[in-house]
């Protein structure tokens, strides 16, 4: 926990870059079933849906509100569900 804390103090202290923020949330998505993951939401210029393990829930929406901007339009598709795929946490369109 301290480690985590100490990361995203860094991360945002020092204003992180898009793609060390990008790594993140892949590391965030590890699961073993659907029920371990939920929605994070969505952030510009982070993506639609944003669907990690739901113990980093608050802390990967805390990152992405320190790094996140408005001038992003999205479009983004309705999500149908969220699945446990090859380990990781994604959220279903179809």
């Amino acid at each position: 926990m301290r480690t985590m804390l100490l990361s995203l103090l860094f991360l945002v202290g020092c204003g992180a870059s898009e793609e060390s923020i990008r790594a993140e949330i892949r590391s965030s998505a590890a699961c073993s079933q659907a029920s371990d993951c939920a929605v994070v939401g969505t952030y510009c210029p982070y993506g639609c849906s944003i669907v990690v393990n739901k113990s980093e829930v608050e802390r990967i929406r805390s990152l992405l509100e320190a790094n996140s901007n408005n001038t992003c339009v999205y479009d983004c598709a309705v999500q149908k569900s969220i699945a446990c795929e090859n380990g990781a946490c994604v959220g279903k369109f179809q």
